[in-house]
Parts: structure tokens; sequence; C-alpha cells
């Protein structure tokens, strides 16, 4: 039976890892399941603010070419990770913003919690932020 994450097969893969992230609480858990898609993805999943990219190496986990819950082919795999916060941050190569955020910000913005720049300055104590448009990977951000 396809779906529901029953394709899913123990693998070990040499990829840099993407992963669409709305908000920081990825960065809190001490250790967790994360679900990745790698360089075989032609785009990212639509859902998230913005995604991190984790270093190219090998990783292991379990693998499906396709969205394993839903069993179908939406341009993205999916490759599920389990790593401590302290491995996670280690292996952070980039975090990719919109390149919305760049854009002329509304002044009733400036320096509040829906204020880009705070993100980006929140978002590069975990390590260097970078434009879409500045990100050269073969995968669409699909922001």
């Amino acid at each position: 039976m396809s779906g529901f994450g029953n394709d899913l097969k123990q693998e070990q893969k040499t990829t840099p890892l993407f992963r669409k992230v709305s908000g920081g609480n990825i960065f809190r858990s001490e250790e967790a399941e994360y679900c990745f898609s790698t360089s075989f993805s032609r785009k990212l999943i639509a859902a998230g603010d913005f995604a991190i990219v984790l270093y190219s190496k090998e990783y292991s986990g379990l693998y499906d070419c396709k969205d394993a819950d839903a069993g179908k082919d939406f341009g993205y795999d999916e490759f599920r990770v389990t790593m401590s916060k302290d491995e996670l941050l280690e292996n952070i190569d980039v975090i990719v913003v919109p390149d919305s955020w760049n854009d002329d910000i509304e002044e009733s913005l400036f320096d509040t919690d829906k204020d880009p720049m705070v993100w980006i300055d929140n978002l590069s104590e975990f390590g260097k932020v970078v434009f879409e448009s500045d990100a050269h990977f073969d995968v669409d951000f699909n922001f």
C-alpha cells in the first residue's frame, strides 16, 4: 500500500538536505526526527516561511522518492533523519529566505515581529542567511 509512510525504506544518502520551516521551533527540540528533502527534489513543499539547508554529507534515515504520507509525487522527496539539536545546528550550510523579504517593507512593520529584517537577524544566530536568488541549488525553494 502506498501512502502514510508505508513506502519509507532505511537508506543512506550523500546529499545536502532541505527543509522549509515556519518559525524557529525546529531549533528548540533537543532530538527529533526531521523530515527533509534531498537534492533529488525538483522543488520543496509549499508550506514554510524560510528554508534550512544542511551540508552535503552522508545521512541515514527513512527515505521515499515522493511525499511518503500522501503517496504522491509533488516534486519533492522525503528523507526522515533523526538528529540532535546540536547536530542540526552544526550541519547548517545556509538558511534561505524569500526574495520578498528584501523588498520595500512597510514602515509600520519596522522593528516589529513582522519585520523581515528582524527575522533575518534572529535567524543569523543559527547560520548564514541568504536570499533565494543568492542560493545556488538546483531545487526550487517554492516561496
